[in-house]
């Protein structure tokens, strides 16, 4: 329809829901004002509009009804309303080791300072630009995309891009050959017990679990290419993004002239991986999917997510990314309430006998080895 184009989350997850029950999904990735625009469209659409979705297994269903209901309770706790201050100290912190560090970087003697400084600003402006993403800081829509937007290019990256990518995972987390976060091949291919997989593996595949850690080193200057790529093959309706593009990494340029390519390879690498062993401990080593499941969202979410346990340092360097099983139920909630809604989430998890994934970030990497490793 018409709607495709301009959907804030992109047309992938509307051609990919086209025909399964998006209820769910729906609720848990729109606001109530959401809610009742869509009400009003369907009261007005003249297409038939489907009375009951197809029938699904009881269990399922009454995990669905069950979810709504720690979603309205939660809602009821306030635990969907940012905390001002700690957004404002928040984003003043990130974006204080952000430019704090680049000025010590190209003005001063601490070069080192100011790279680690820096380096520490840009992998904490990912989760920032993740939190405006999901509109979980501001009431508007467009000034948290516009935030995402500027907090991606400080970073090299295009928001498009990345809510692209990172909304389908959101809506098809771990499903094979829809979650593009799990397309690693040929790099990383997990094995996860695949015969046939193992036997195509090259000598160097077979290595994978060898340079797993060293290759998540590679996904910042990875993942700013990948998203140039994003935007070369939309250039007709995305000039303007392409420049911006340029201009962050001219900006970058700029910033590291004069300390040599080895010194700006290793801050992208010190980067890659500050970033990547948060992004591959959640998901990765998980379950996969077959496209025709008929999971709930809360079952989907148990199979596939797993939290990253530690101390409060664990959970602000992971950005409260570290909460991974109560941010897929609640993409919307702000970071600073996850930890109040963890309660309540591993409570519901117990009551309906779901396993909740939680270990380390080393256990989280180790399990990614393991599950990469050919035995």
């Amino acid at each position: 329809t018409s709607w495709a184009k301009p959907h804030p989350g992109g047309r992938k997850p509307l051609i990919m829901f086209q025909d399964r029950d998006a209820t769910e999904i729906f609720e848990a990735y729109h606001s109530p004002a959401a809610a009742r625009m869509l009400s009003a469209r369907l009261k007005a659409c003249k297409e038939e509009v489907p009375a009951e979705a197809e029938a699904v297994p009881e269990r399922t269903a009454t995990l669905r009804r069950a979810y709504k209901d720690l979603v309205d309770r939660a809602r009821a706790r306030g635990l969907f309303r940012a905390n001002p201050l700690h957004e404002a100290v928040k984003a003043a912190a990130v974006l204080g080791f952000y430019f704090v560090g680049a000025y010590l970087l190209k003005f001063s003697p601490y070069t080192w300072t100011g790279m680690l400084m820096f380096c520490l600003g840009v992998q904490q402006l990912g989760w920032l630009a993740h939190d405006y993403s999901h509109h979980s800081v501001l009431r508007s829509p467009v000034l948290n995309d516009a935030c995402a937007t500027f907090l991606g290019y400080l970073q090299t990256y295009d928001s498009m891009w990345w809510k692209a990518r990172h909304n389908t995972h959101h809506v098809c987390t771990n499903e094979e050959g829809k979650d593009p976060d799990i397309e690693t091949s040929p790099l990383f291919t997990y094995l996860h017990s695949q015969r046939t997989v193992k036997a195509g593996l090259n000598w160097l595949q077979r290595r994978q679990h060898i340079y797993f850690v060293p290759g998540l080193c590679l996904l910042h200057v990875y993942w700013s290419l990948e998203s140039l790529f994003f935007v070369l093959a939309r250039l007709r309706t995305m000039k303007h993004r392409l420049v911006f593009w340029i201009a962050s990494n001219a900006f970058y340029a700029w910033l590291f002239y004069g300390h040599g390519v080895p010194f700006f390879l290793l801050f992208a690498a010190l980067k890659g991986f500050g970033t990547g062993v948060v992004v591959f401990a959640t998901h990765y080593a998980e379950d996969r999917l077959p496209l025709d499941h008929t999971y709930s969202l809360v079952e989907q979410t148990a199979l596939t997510s797993r939290n990253i346990s530690g101390n409060w340092l664990i959970h602000q360097f992971c950005g409260a990314i570290s909460y991974q099983i109560e941010h897929h139920l609640c993409p919307m909630m702000p970071r600073s309430r996850l930890s109040e809604f963890q309660p309540m989430v591993q409570e519901f998890f117990k009551q309906h006998n779901l396993v909740y994934r939680n270990s380390s970030i080393v256990g989280c990497t180790l399990r990614n080895i393991q599950q990469l490793k050919v035995t």
